[in-house]
């Protein structure tokens, strides 16, 4: 175990559609050995209608890095599925993810 690192958060799903679901979510996560603080607030939206499936989930993070800059950085998760009605129902996904950040690795989505 690593007593210097918490992670804690609260989720909550709920059918506010007929055909899917409304999921938000908050986690946090420190390390009190580096200094970091991150904070992630999020959605995602979820279902299926007539073999038509659908993924999509929204992401903020803030926070402070061991340096003292501030986090502040967004991510975009869309998918989009079918499902075949064949014998052998195959499903296919098609998804498209983005998250914010630069070149510098410790400056990004966490």
């Amino acid at each position: 175990p690593n007593q210097d690192q918490a992670l804690w958060g609260v989720y909550n799903s709920s059918k506010v559609f007929e055909n899917g679901t409304v999921d938000t979510y908050y986690l946090g996560f420190e390390n009190s050995a580096t200094d970091l603080h991150v904070h992630t607030l999020g959605t995602l939206l979820k279902g299926e209608s007539d073999g038509l499936l659908w993924d999509h989930e929204l992401g903020y993070q803030l926070g402070r890095n061991p340096d003292g800059s501030s986090i502040s950085e967004l991510s975009i998760t869309l998918g989009v599925g079918g499902k075949s009605t064949a014998n052998m129902t195959p499903t296919l996904w098609l998804y498209y993810d983005w998250a914010s950040g630069d070149d510098d690795i410790n400056q990004g989505w966490n």
